[in-house]
């Protein structure tokens, strides 16, 4: 493959996240649920996305690893766009039900494999240190498309909602189109038998500073991606009139979109373990603002988790990158997002239970607690750890 298939592919995937990612009907969605289901049933259906998500997460991982990223790019995003074509047709909580957990296979083809490629895709250019940089705006252009796409909901939305998801088929398709003109760089295949071994030995067991920052980041991911979920709620109850959710949902992706840009940045003048810990913080803060200041104004705290998701993911990724072997190097991706959606179910069903018992801002607050838990358990966990490293060395 020469230099400049290779250099054309870096130019396809931010095609691909401007075009796949103009998802418009993202502000109204959570309300959309809503107005057909309780809450409660709301997220029922958001978890058999989770669940669908963790069963076919590493299988999925495994068809980029054997059959290349490129086509498990294609599969996702083709599914993904007739998918959500259909959400805006059907009615039945039984047949949305079935849908988000088509959507759960779909973004599973998904997971890991556009990092990967762009990973191998330098790698063979011999510029793998500019992944951080490149990875960071490929996903700055992802959240503008996103930011730009719910601004623009907000106003198909007006029209009707349902118009909101044929909108995002149509951009999902277009995206898809646009993967199949990506080349695979580099496929080398292991032995069938041992991806999944092999997979987890490189993820879990040879590495403890890395099993380390995997318990971190799914921290970080876990509570501003399981908060997501009462965004909308929580803005009727500050009193934000719904005509603004779509200006509000943009702003969010510009301020993670900021964060996305310069994560290497932050990264050079923090260090990455103490970052970590430094973002580990800012949302924990966060969330407590959230649950005790409910006002007009408080959807501005969310603001610190935007910068958050922007930044976590860019570091995150390039670490392992550096870290794994190109034969697996998908599936270990996948299964980190395993782990990852493993337990978003457990912390979607608490989320759950609490909204059909307990107010919004209370159900807030007693997150900030969980929150506050998982650390102290991670701290601890991490002392111990290198107590006995330590002991080893002894």
């Amino acid at each position: 493959m020469s230099e400049a298939d290779l250099r054309l592919n870096i130019k396809r995937l931010r095609q691909f996240s401007i075009v796949f990612y103009l998802i418009f009907f993202t502000p109204v969605f959570i309300i959309y649920l809503k107005d057909k289901f309780s809450i409660s049933e709301a997220i029922i259906l958001q978890m058999a996305y989770v669940i669908a998500s963790v069963i076919f997460e590493v299988p999925t991982g495994i068809f980029a690893d054997k059959f290349g990223k490129k086509l498990s790019i294609v599969v996702g995003a083709g599914l993904m766009s007739v998918i959500i074509f259909l959400f805006g047709v059907v009615d039945n909580f039984w047949a949305f039900a079935l849908l988000e957990a088509s959507g759960g296979v779909a973004i599973s083809f998904l997971s890991g494999s556009n990092s990967a490629l762009l990973y191998e895709t330098l790698k063979q250019l011999k510029q793998e240190d500019k992944f951080k940089k490149i990875n960071g705006q490929i996903n700055q252009y992802t959240l503008i498309s996103i930011a730009v796409a719910n601004i623009i909901g907000g106003f198909i939305a007006k029209i009707g909602v349902q118009y909101t998801f044929k909108a995002t088929a149509i951009t999902a398709f277009l995206g898809m189109l646009i993967a199949t003109q990506l080349k695979e760089p580099y496929l080398k295949k292991a032995k069938e038998k041992s991806y999944i071994k092999e997979a987890f030995k490189e993820l879990i067991l040879r590495d403890r500073e890395l099993r380390f920052v995997l318990v971190i980041s799914l921290i970080i991911y876990l509570f501003n991606q399981v908060l997501f979920n009462i965004y909308q709620p929580y803005f009727l109850v500050s009193g934000i009139d719904i005509a603004y959710f779509g200006v509000i949902f943009a702003s969010f992706q510009i301020v993670a979109a900021f964060g996305s840009k310069y994560a290497y940045l932050f990264e050079q003048k923090i260090g990455f373990i103490k970052g970590l810990w430094v973002l580990l913080a800012i949302v924990i803060v966060s969330i407590f603002l959230l649950g005790n200041i409910v006002a007009i104004y408080s959807f501005v705290f969310i603001y610190l988790q935007q910068i958050v998701r922007g930044i976590r993911p860019v570091l995150v990724s390039d670490f392992i990158n550096k870290r794994v072997s190109s034969e697996y190097r998908a599936t270990i991706l996948s299964l980190q997002s395993l782990i990852a959606s493993i337990a978003y179910v457990p912390l979607m069903s608490l989320l759950s239970f609490l909204s059909g018992h307990y107010k919004i801002a209370q159900t807030i607050n007693i997150m900030g607690l969980v929150a506050v838990i998982f650390t102290i358990i991670a701290v601890i966990g991490s002392l111990i750890s290198q107590k006995r490293r330590r002991e080893c060395i002894a």
